[in-house]
């Protein structure tokens, strides 16, 4: 009996290492199948560039520059499509500026940004801008404290074909620049000046009448204002006239200038003038 149950129990011990081996090749060959099997497919290969363009016009921007690192294609496909770019416009990006723009060179909005405490970009930087920005129809310039009116008369002639739309704020030009903008720029139907420090600082030059093409203009916080009458006056589609935080007094201009000669305003905004009832009569 003792024989019987050792040769079963020996059988038994045989029988389990057999199964532990059987398992573990099993195991061994699936691992092997797995290491040798295929990729998944990328299925985005198939879709056309101008598909992938629709899908990253709908992706928000940090995402989009995180697509842009996807792949080569990916990268180039995202630079095509994206029409609108932000900059930090620091003195040390004049450098990059070149490069960075032949990269983004079908966008239609740009918006320049520099703080109070940092030099900015110059007037070499606008030019640049000016030449690879053949497409550009909106250009907004804020903080750039280093850009002068020669900075602007580059600017001008270079962007004429195309632009419609500039807000320019706490910039360090004056009269002569916004002349050089109005004068070449005939497209140009929407214009906003904000705190620009060479209407006070430079010589009292009235800005020119432009072709007419002006529907929008806004004058916020600026010490000479009454410079742009002329303007105001020779725009005969202006339709929105916004004039906030301005001094001097407005009643004359309200009265001789700007209720006569434009006939086809439709809204007038004004906040923190000086202002009677005969210049809100007129």
């Amino acid at each position: 009996a003792s024989s019987i149950a050792c040769a079963s129990s020996k059988d038994y011990s045989h029988s389990n290492d057999d199964e532990d081996e059987q398992q573990e090749e099993e195991q061994q060959q699936m691992q092997e199948g797995l290491s040798v099997a295929s990729p998944p497919e990328d299925y985005t290969t198939l879709l056309p560039d101008e598909c992938l363009m629709f899908i990253f016009h709908k992706v928000p921007a940090p995402d989009l520059n995180q697509c842009s690192l996807a792949c080569t294609r990916w990268h180039a496909i995202e630079s095509r499509s994206r029409h609108r770019l932000s900059l930090r416009a620091h003195a040390d990006i004049v450098p990059s500026l070149p490069s960075i723009l032949a990269r983004f060179d079908t966008i239609t909005k740009l918006i320049l940004r520099c703080d109070r405490k940092t030099p900015s970009i110059t007037d070499k930087a606008l030019a640049i801008v000016g030449r690879q920005c053949a497409h550009l129809r909106k250009l907004k310039i804020k903080g750039c404290r280093q850009l002068t009116d020669s900075g602007l008369d580059l600017f001008a002639p270079l962007a004429a074909p195309t632009l419609q739309k500039l807000s320019l704020g706490t910039c360090g030009f004056g009269a002569r620049g916004i002349n050089s903008i109005v004068t070449h720029c005939t497209l140009l139907e929407d214009l906003t000046v904000k705190r620009l420090r060479g209407l006070l600082e430079g010589p009292a030059e009235f800005i020119r009448p432009a072709n007419g093409s002006i529907r929008r203009l806004c004058l916020k916080e600026l010490f000479n204002a009454q410079l742009f009458a002329p303007l105001m006056a020779g725009s005969k589609s202006l339709r929105t006239l916004m004039i906030c935080r301005n001094s001097g007094n407005w009643d004359s201009l309200l009265e001789c200038m700007i209720a006569d000669r434009v006939p086809s305003l439709v809204e007038l905004h004004m906040e923190r003038i000086h202002l009677s009832d005969r210049g809100l009569h007129a």
